[in-house]
């Protein structure tokens, strides 16, 4: 009796510890407690550069975003964002999803945007190359939009971390393997995928904003197409018929 019963306690001493201990080991062996803070920088930074580095590509995002209803529900938003790069003056973005559907084109130092549902355009005359327009269409009209801060050539200079960064270690976005990093201050959170090796590519991006009553995220997909084939006229707007062409102003004060 007295063995079996020291056995039933070595056993239960046993299940005890091996329900306690995957937590533990995980506490114990978090990769972002072995890594400098450092690391999450330079991963970061490298891929920067690299995106900043290619001259013709494409990529395809879903992003998923949380919108307040009246400061008492937070809802989804989807959509889909197709764009497409040949620098320096080229560029192509169509959206479409619950809130937006519209298709953007800048050739030239003209700059097109398209209203799909409703079927008018506006055009404006912006500088000749993709990192200035994006500048003078932020600086004008109040815009603000991550993805876009991907579409920079000097991205690296223009976006390094303010913040202390996180490694995570590793993990996947479909099969792809992936640096796990993220970066943290008082506005706002930014996690992010950068997919491993010689083509450090940001797979997903998640971003928390802190600044609002409740915390909302906004994530987002990101499935690239590298030295896309393309023609000036994919990034030339031919008005479909009995399309309206509206002005657009600038707003009050900017």
């Amino acid at each position: 009796m007295k063995r079996s019963k020291s056995k039933l306690i070595v056993l239960s001493v046993i299940g005890a510890f091996l329900t306690v201990a995957p937590s533990y080991l995980l506490a114990q062996e978090a990769p972002y407690i072995l890594h400098k803070s450092t690391v999450a920088n330079k991963i970061l930074d490298r891929a920067y550069r690299y995106i900043g580095g290619l001259d013709k590509f494409a990529f395809e995002g879903i992003t998923v975003n949380d919108d307040l209803i009246d400061n008492k529900m937070i809802v989804e938003v989807k959509h889909r964002v197709f764009v497409k790069v040949d620098r320096p003056g080229d560029l192509m973005v169509d959206i479409e999803g619950d809130t937006k559907n519209r298709r953007i084109y800048l050739h030239k130092g003209k700059f097109t945007i398209y209203n799909k549902e409703k079927n008018y355009y506006g055009v404006l005359k912006t500088p000749q190359t993709i990192d200035d327009t994006l500048d003078y269409i932020f600086d004008h009209y109040d815009i603000k939009t991550p993805l876009a801060n991907i579409l920079y050539s000097d991205i690296a200079t223009r976006l390094k971390p303010q913040s202390k960064g996180y490694y995570f270690g590793i993990s996947n976005v479909g099969k792809t393997v992936c640096d796990y990093i993220g970066f943290s201050n008082s506005k706002e959170e930014f996690q992010v995928w950068i997919a491993r090796g010689k083509t450090p590519l940001i797979l997903k991006f998640i971003i928390i904003d802190k600044t609002a009553k409740r915390e909302l995220r906004s994530s987002t997909v990101l499935r690239w197409y590298k030295n896309a084939k393309s023609n000036s006229d994919q990034y030339v707007f031919n008005a479909p018929a009995n399309a309206i062409k509206i002005n657009i102003e600038v707003p009050e004060g900017e």
